[in-house]
């Protein structure tokens, strides 16, 4: 009984704590092509969300990598748009075909 207050106490003092992020959709009407490019300038009017926190190794601290998204829709359908950046790397291609891929 005592271990189940405890969680629980625990639980409400983290939903205390927490902020409460929203993203609302863009609501388009043009087409947009799904072809994995975000070349539409309707990508560019969407409102973005960005802050994005690390699950793991290090829970709630702010992600080493940055993503963007953006939400849009019309009446078929809701389209996500993504943006993940990583850090710069080079790609060397050995004698056998092998790629490797070296952080710098």
């Amino acid at each position: 009984m005592r271990t189940a207050l405890t969680i629980i106490g625990l639980f409400l003092g983290i939903l205390c704590f927490a902020k409460e992020k929203k993203l609302a959709a863009l609501r388009i009407h043009t087409r947009i092509r799904i072809d994995g490019n975000l070349e539409e300038a309707v990508w560019k009017q969407a409102a973005i969300a960005d802050s994005f926190i690390a699950n793991s190794p290090d829970f709630g601290k702010p992600s080493s990598r940055q993503t963007i998204i953006h939400i849009l829709y019309d009446d078929q359908a809701v389209y996500v748009g993504a943006t993940n950046h990583r850090p710069q790397s080079n790609i060397f291609l050995s004698p056998t075909g092998t790629y490797y891929n070296v952080l710098l």
